[in-house]
């Protein structure tokens, strides 16, 4: 039986020159790390939940280097984002860096994942790796992923981030597969500071018991947090001059240390980008770091940051506040609400703690903006620590679908057969650990659930994925949004609907997930017209269709997208939409090719040109030209340039002039114009 064992800062720091499996260009480790090296060269598992910048690195460095140099074992970092896992490939590939001489490799999204790829991360001595990426590797029993089985030392970076909604269950899932695969491989969890640590160590115990397991719940931060609670004026029932509000308050503190780097975090997209907007305007370098931004760009403008003194403030949502090392003396969070719903305390944490630069600083100041007419109230909210929480059986609109996506998952993969064999899959999760929901009839109304939304179906007492089922597992997409998707479909197909955008917005808008969204008063007065239409559409064509008001708002938003309309109160989550199209046009794809077989992928494709331009249908075959988006596109149609052959017979002075382009850019286009005509010429 494994033991727990906990464990202080070290009152005696240790000289990095005592560890042989490394070098680091400094004397002594700190007291957090000075604290594991009797630990690190024990068959051990082990959490370290201390302090941002409290050196958590070096602390996964001395169990690598040892599993690597010693123990001649493959080790595996597990990161929560893309922009954190090349921060590390970059640092430990330098050639100076005491990891230089490793063949390291990084498995993200942003890498193409091809057979050379994984010949690179099967050869290499660490692996890092995105949770996401390796709930998805480890559960394909392919010989591409028999790398996860020579991994004898797994970290887990930001670890309590299982508690994360849409992301949490993916390591907590990850992590359970990890260790059958690997069950004699150390586990080593870096955390923030956490109030339930040993109820997470009690539970890797479980998960793998043949080791001890150790904890250090660390006090320790080499550069002082200070917290200030900054109030902004909400006296108005008005989102836009909330924002504003705060916008002017964030201004006025950057304005107040003009020798300072800031970070500037906020919620939505709509959000930093008025911030940033108003920065400029107050002749503020600054730049807006998001998801949305691509990788080259990432990396240049991090590094910009670090290195540019002009470059004083870097406007972020959450993808920088995971561990990301920017060198910001302060930090603004603008607002506790994401909409109407409040952020988790724990992100507001995990931004707080990006301020102050060790060795550069001697504190860091973080100031979060709080509604004056509740300041008191969410100052005493804030102060107080969550505990780490399962997401496994998160409950939206009656339905448990994130059980329901991993069960999906694990039946595809043949990890689990029968309906015992979830039961015990369960049985081993974080969620059951922490005893959520005692009554195991969940399980068998979710896997009921599926089996009537003809997501599995059993066959000789096992159970099996069907198409749906199948296509939901290969794209990661939810599967009652796949089984609603397929019905969705043949509604659109069986009453010939192909060319009616309130049949196609409710095709795509009208899913499991999107109806467990919220929808507000304006935003309800605002999509009264469209629900009014939509409806007589439905009666008109005798559709049977369930939908509500929040799912009836995510198929206005597709309306919209679909007629180049615009929306003030949903712009955010158009762009999210258009963002996801390819993914749901792909899976719509393969309901077709597996299931339906409709022959419908040249309508899908328009459609995906559609959705990704903003276009109607007029406009579409334009768009299918590289670089033709919707205003040019627009331009062409108005100026009787109406589809491929119209923009073949144009003369090219014309198109110059329509295009506004110069004569090199526009003979590149129409050379992949001619190639498009071409490749449609062959498949007619």
């Amino acid at each position: 039986m494994s033991n727990l064992i906990e464990i202080t800062d070290s009152p005696e720091l240790v000289s990095t020159k005592d560890y042989p499996y490394a070098k680091w260009d400094f004397e002594q480790f700190n007291c957090v790390q000075s604290s594991l090296i009797p630990y690190f060269d024990k068959d051990v598992n082990g959490i370290v939940a201390a302090s941002t910048s409290a050196g958590k690195t070096v602390c996964s460095e001395l169990f690598l280097a040892h599993e690597i140099r010693k123990r001649k074992g493959k080790g595996m970092m597990l990161v929560p984002i893309r922009a954190l896992a090349q921060e590390r490939y970059d640092d430990w590939t330098r050639k100076d860096h005491h990891f230089g001489d490793l063949n390291i490799s990084i498995c993200t999204g942003d890498y193409r994942l091809d057979k050379e790829k994984m010949q690179d991360v099967a050869n290499s001595d660490i692996i890092i790796m995105t949770s996401e990426m390796l709930n998805s590797r480890s559960r394909n029993d392919s010989k591409q992923n028999s790398f996860i089985k020579s991994v004898k030392t797994l970290i887990i970076d930001e670890s309590h981030l299982i508690t994360t909604p849409g992301r949490g269950d993916h390591l907590e899932v990850g992590l359970i597969k990890f260790s059958e695969i690997n069950p004699d491989a150390r586990i080593i969890l870096l955390s923030a500071t956490m109030p339930n640590v040993k109820e997470i160590a009690q539970w890797i115990n479980k998960l793998l018991p043949n080791k001890d397991c150790f904890i250090l719940n660390s006090k320790y931060r080499p550069c002082p947090l200070n917290v200030h609670y900054e109030m902004y004026y909400d006296g108005e029932n008005n989102y836009n001059k909330n924002e504003q509000e705060k916008v002017n308050k964030a201004l006025d503190i950057i304005d107040y240390y003009p020798e300072d780097k800031f970070l500037v975090f906020v919620h939505t997209k709509k959000t930093g980008e008025l911030v940033k907007k108003e920065l400029l305007k107050a002749n503020i370098e600054t730049e807006f770091h998001n998801a949305n931004l691509e990788k080259d760009k990432r990396i240049k403008l991090e590094n910009r940051f670090k290195n540019d003194p002009k470059f004083r403030v870097i406007v972020a949502t959450s993808t920088l506040a995971c561990g990301l090392n920017l060198p910001a003396r302060r930090v603004i969070i603008t607002g506790i609400h994401r909409g109407i719903e409040e952020v988790e305390i724990y992100n507001i944490n995990q931004m707080c703690g990006r301020a102050g630069r060790p060795r550069f600083d001697k504190a860091g100041d973080a100031y979060i903006l709080v509604p004056a007419s509740k300041a008191n109230f969410y100052k005493d909210k804030l102060k107080k620590q969550e505990n780490i929480e399962s997401q496994l059986l998160k409950n939206d609109f009656g339905h448990y679908k994130v059980l329901a996506f991993h069960i999906v998952n694990e039946i595809f993969n043949k990890s689990i057969k029968t309906t015992e064999d979830i039961h015990e899959w369960y049985r081993k999760s974080l969620c059951y650990f922490q005893s959520k929901d005692l009554n195991e009839s969940i399980l068998d109304k979710t896997i009921a659930l599926l089996k009537k939304r003809g997501v599995i179906y059993e066959y000789q007492g096992e159970w099996k994925a069907s198409a749906v089922g199948k296509i939901s597992s290969m794209y990661y997409f939810p599967p009652l949004d796949a089984a609603d998707l397929k019905s969705n479909l043949i509604n659109l197909v069986d009453n010939s609907l192909f060319e009616n955008d309130y049949a196609i917005s409710l095709l795509l808008g009208n899913l499991d997930s999107h109806k467990s969204g919220i929808i507000s008063k304006s935003e309800k007065e605002e999509i009264s017209i469209y629900s009014k239409k939509l409806d007589d559409m439905i009666a008109r064509e005798g559709l049977k269709v369930f939908k509500n008001d929040a799912s009836v708002k995510a198929s206005y938003c597709y309306y919209n997208i679909l007629n180049s309309l615009n929306s003030d109160n949903m712009s955010a989550l158009m762009r999210t939409f258009q963002m996801d199209s390819p993914r749901a046009l792909e899976v719509l794809k393969q309901i077709d090719k597996m299931d339906l077989k409709e022959n419908l992928g040249s309508y899908l494709d328009k459609l995906l040109i559609r959705l990704q331009n903003g276009v109607p249908s007029h406009l579409v075959d334009l768009c299918f030209i590289k670089n033709i988006g919707k205003q040019r596109a627009k331009k062409l149609y108005e100026n009787n340039i109406k589809n491929l052959n119209d923009f073949l017979s144009c003369p090219k002075d014309k198109l110059i002039k329509l295009l506004n382009l110069k004569e090199d850019k526009v003979e590149e286009i129409f050379a992949d114009a001619k190639k498009l005509s071409l490749e449609k010429v062959l498949v007619d």
